[in-house]
């Protein structure tokens, strides 16, 4: 992409919960891990909007996110030694919202929390998300080159769980290899690929 082509990054943060919300509901109700989570679509379509918004929330109040538009975003919290706190009222919203799916997007969360690498600060990835009307434009490789030129001014490695192998190859790209072994989301689901890029000098 040419430097007279480059997209608009804007930052934005919790006043924008709903547009952030958005864009990751039309990006990933049909990814990879989505068939899993709730095999219905119309049944996923409910659930998302909420769930996906009570993620965005503790990222956008204690993290960093970007936007292009309305097609694309990129949620990143810094990561010393723990994971942030767990969204407010977490169990209790998500059995409202997940209802009889709830043990998979449980169990979903815990191996992310579990899997997490904690022995040196990092910036972690928690979404990257482009809507399809708007992929293959390059957006998601410009939220990444934006975030990454920062981390390697002061330092900083990032980690991420790519989803499947087309993201991975995104992430191959920019820097990010291989940390360890996939690992599953829950008994017989799919397999998240944890990565991790270590600042550029």
């Amino acid at each position: 992409m040419s430097a007279s082509a480059a997209p608009a990054i804007r930052s934005v943060g919790a006043a924008e919960l709903r547009s952030v919300t958005a864009v990751l509901v039309d990006a990933l109700l049909d990814g990879d891990l989505a068939p899993w989570l709730a095999a219905d679509r119309v049944r996923r379509s409910t659930i998302y909007p909420g769930y996906l918004g009570m993620l965005a929330e503790p990222l956008l109040e204690h993290g960093s996110a970007n936007m292009i538009g309305n097609d694309a975003v990129a949620l990143w919290i810094r990561v010393e030694e723990l994971l942030p706190p767990e969204p407010r009222d977490y169990e209790t919203r998500l059995r409202q919202m997940c209802g009889p799916q709830v043990q998979r997007f449980a169990d979903l969360d815990s191996a992310i929390i579990r899997n997490h690498p904690t022995m040196r600060p990092h910036a972690y990835l928690a979404f990257l998300a482009v809507t399809p009307s708007a992929q293959g434009q390059g957006l998601g490789s410009a939220l990444l080159d934006h975030v990454h030129e920062h981390l390697d001014a002061i330092g900083l490695p990032a980690y991420l769980e790519a989803t499947g192998s087309r993201n991975r190859q995104l992430y191959l790209r920019h820097g990010f290899e291989d940390y360890g072994d996939p690992f599953p989301v829950g008994l017989g689901g799919p397999f998240l690929y944890p990565m991790w890029r270590d600042p550029r000098t």
